[in-house]
């Protein structure tokens, strides 16, 4: 589920559907907080490297087929 990614990730903020004075405090506190932001930010780009490029989607499936050919 993305929202468990976002928070595992640290790089985001996740808001429960239909909350939207959650969504409204969510925004305000953002941009009260740019560091908080470009943290966000970095995390989710350490997070897009980490998992989910080409390089790291490919090693996962050769771990993947590997422990499944035994």
């Amino acid at each position: 589920e993305l929202a468990s990614v976002i928070d595992a990730g640290r790089c985001g903020v996740v808001v429960a559907q239909g909350d939207g004075a959650g969504l409204a405090a969510a925004i305000t506190g953002l941009a009260a907080d740019r560091g908080r932001c470009v943290a966000m930010g970095q995390a989710g780009l350490v997070l897009l490297r980490e998992r989910y490029a080409r390089e790291a989607a490919h090693a996962a499936w050769l771990r993947l087929l590997r422990e499944v050919a035994g």
